[in-house]
């Protein structure tokens, strides 16, 4: 059994503005994979959405095993309590990004991993964080 925490976090410069998205695998404590990514104008909260949805997408290609757990963190309220149901996704333009959220959980779920959201503030996402801002200033630097 493998124990996976992802940590994922996205934002935009202005809202809409220009944003990133990144995320980190940690095993056993040790970040095992990391990844940022660029996505034009978009929102605090399209950014958010874009972060689950790669990491998931990375996740969804590894060996899982029945019995692996995985917990993703992400500072946004939002999204986790949008994903797990307990708020309705009221803004148009986030219903396709909870739907893929929600159809790479079930892709996960179907290999019988325990799949988990959770929120955390942002200090427990500081490493996600990071290469949101990386990205961000290499793109505003060009």
């Amino acid at each position: 059994m493998t124990n996976y925490l992802i940590v994922c976090d996205g934002g935009a410069r202005g809202n809409p503005g220009p944003a990133a998205s990144g995320f980190v695998i940690v095993v056993d404590d040790q970040p095992i994979y990391q990844a940022g990514y660029y996505w034009g104008l978009k929102t605090n909260n399209q950014a958010e959405y874009y972060a689950v949805i790669t990491a998931l997408t990375w996740l969804s290609q590894q060996p899982l095993k029945a019995g692996d757990l995985v917990v993703v963190r992400s500072d946004s309220q939002l999204v986790v309590n949008q994903v797990v149901g307990n708020y309705k996704v009221k803004v148009a333009h986030l219903r396709p990004l909870v739907s893929q959220v929600l159809s790479l959980s079930q892709d996960i779920k179907s290999k019988g991993v325990n799949l988990t959201f959770n929120h955390q503030l942002r200090r427990h996402t500081d490493l996600a964080d990071a290469l949101v801002n990386q990205v961000l200033d290499l793109v505003q630097s060009l």
